[in-house]
């Protein structure tokens, strides 16, 4: 069964399932894999339902399930006025009945990238593809509560259905030029993002007939507007709910303590770790001599002493053979400052040929051994000639020709041209610059409200926020026009969340881990290389 809806192709199969979703545009690749089938659990268990019905019309399909004489359920596609979908579960039977949880298949197709908003009344759901080419595929809740979206699908919550009663769900997708044409205007209830650093406040609107409920966080309003600020004073987790004649929207706001405190927090940590057997702490890896190193730096630190040993004790085991892991570089450069060794600088500098490719990190590394070879007088012969030549065909390129698209390689292309390009950059950004920034920045919504579908790694997302923290103000303008913010909003949208996210880990019986230490150690790069 092919449906059309303005510029789109849908195909359904023989259970009316969704199992492609072209564009025009995009005739080749699908932007929705499995959609429109119904998971249900009833007292704590998954339950099958069994198809009962299938119709199908010029412009609509009905599908029908059934369970036992309990519980019928109904999901119908129309396409007389764009795309539509609509979920019914009705209550067959003369007693109450609780749905523990109900789950409405939506899932990206491959090469895409979803964003969603899950706040009860307030739902939405996108679909980008991942070479940032072409538009996107936006849904919006239009009647119902949806509580979670993720890869599986929207989640709807406990259901309590009376008996003979029905619940329903209203769902619509459209086609959009990219995420402001989305997003712009939406959800004026939700601020921004969900993550906060204490002090700072997050804006939203809520009219005099909204009751806005927000235990713990301060509210401020405005006697002349609808706008409000919800100001948390302490990290920590905070439920906001609005309560209005449209339904209930409902999130979780996260808080975090300054980037500073919480890395002087995961450096104390740190050196209060195991030892060496000779009493020296056991520091072993660049990431976590970093964070000692930057909380060294700062100043304030009450174990100078513990931290300094285990500091002496890294650089003696990387100088003694000095890998080209461009954290590590990071951190030498760090220690010839702090020792004012110049035999130290020179053999991080002289690892940075070793390089024939972007590394993640290696834009950063130069970075700091730059700034320590102006601390100590020493030269740089050839470093940045040697940089300039594994940059020069990156300024054009756009995607490989095969069309694969890998974050973590223009993440590190981009660092690297960021770091090399001219601080007089123009408003319009190079076009293997542009590309790489517009394809990355849809990974964090374009500035859409709500969240990937599948969460990005801590220590990727760590690298997105130092990344675009270095990209030029300039570009604003240009990037703007199709998202809902800069990408140095961006920057700092993620950067919080990764402080939230280590600080939250630090409160966890076993600490810190692996990667959060990591992530903490490309946020101390963003701080030493700030301004």
């Amino acid at each position: 069964m092919i449906f059309s809806a303005g510029p789109g192709r849908i195909t359904l199969d023989d259970t009316g399932s969704v199992v492609e979703v072209l564009h025009e545009d995009r005739p080749e690749r699908s932007y929705l894999g499995q959609t429109g089938q119904v998971a249900i659990e009833l007292a704590g268990l998954p339950v099958a339902a069994v198809l009962t019905n299938l119709h199908e019309d010029r412009d609509e399909v009905e599908v029908g399930w059934q369970l036992d004489d309990r519980l019928g359920l109904t999901v119908r596609h129309t396409f007389a006025a764009g795309w539509g979908m609509r979920l019914a579960m009705v209550n067959l039977s003369s007693v109450s009945q609780r749905l523990d949880r109900a789950v409405w298949a939506m899932s990206t197709g491959p090469d895409h990238i979803g964003w969603a908003l899950a706040a009860g009344s307030e739902a939405a759901f996108s679909v980008h593809p991942a070479d940032g080419s072409g538009p996107l595929l936006g849904g919006v809740l239009r009647l119902g509560s949806i509580t979670r979206i993720d890869q599986t699908g929207a989640e709807l919550g406990p259901i309590e259905l009376t008996p003979h009663g029905r619940y329903i769900v209203s769902w619509q997708w459209d086609w959009f030029r990219h995420p402001r044409a989305f997003g712009r205007g939406r959800h004026p209830g939700v601020p921004a993002s969900f993550f906060l650093t204490t002090g700072q406040s997050a804006g939203i609107a809520a009219s005099s007939d909204t009751a806005l409920v927000a235990p713990g966080l301060e509210i401020i309003t405005d006697d002349v507007s609808d706008a409000v600020e919800l100001v948390a004073h302490s990290a920590g987790e905070y439920d906001v709910e609005l309560r209005s004649s449209t339904g209930l929207v409902g999130y979780r706001i996260l808080a975090a303590d300054p980037v500073e405190d919480v890395l002087a927090s995961l450096a104390e940590q740190l050196v209060a770790g195991p030892r060496t057997p000779a009493g020296v702490v056991r520091i072993d890896d660049p990431a976590a001599g970093l964070v000692i190193q930057y909380a060294l730096t700062r100043g304030g630190f009450a174990q100078v002493d513990d931290a300094a040993e285990a500091l002496d004790r890294l650089v003696a085991r990387l100088s003694a053979d000095v890998p080209a892991e461009p954290l590590a570089l990071a951190f030498l450069a760090g220690q010839a400052v702090t020792e004012a060794d110049g035999d130290l600088l020179q053999t991080a500098d002289a690892a940075l040929f070793s390089y024939s490719a972007p590394a993640a990190g290696l834009g950063l590394a130069m970075l700091r051994l730059r700034a320590a070879s102006l601390v100590l007088g020493a030269g740089m012969p050839g470093v940045l000639d040697h940089l300039r030549g594994i940059a020069a065909p990156l300024w054009a390129a756009g995607p490989d020709e095969d069309g694969a698209v890998c974050a973590a390689r223009d993440l590190a292309e981009l660092e690297l041209l960021a770091v090399l390009a001219s601080a007089t950059s123009h408003a319009t950004p190079e076009p293997g610059v542009g590309a790489r920034i517009g394809r990355l920045g849809l990974r964090l919504g374009g500035g859409l409200k709500g969240r990937p579908a599948i969460p990005e790694p801590v220590v990727t997302l760590a690298r997105f926020a130092v990344v675009f923290d270095l990209l030029p103000e300039q570009l604003s303008v240009a990037f703007r026009q199709r998202w809902l913010c800069s990408p140095g909003d961006l920057a700092r949208r993620a950067r919080i969340e990764v402080v939230q996210r280590c600080a939250s880990q630090l409160r966890t019986p076993t600490g810190s881990s692996g990667d959060h230490v990591l992530a903490a150690a490309w946020l101390t790069l963003a701080q030493s290389t700030a301004g």
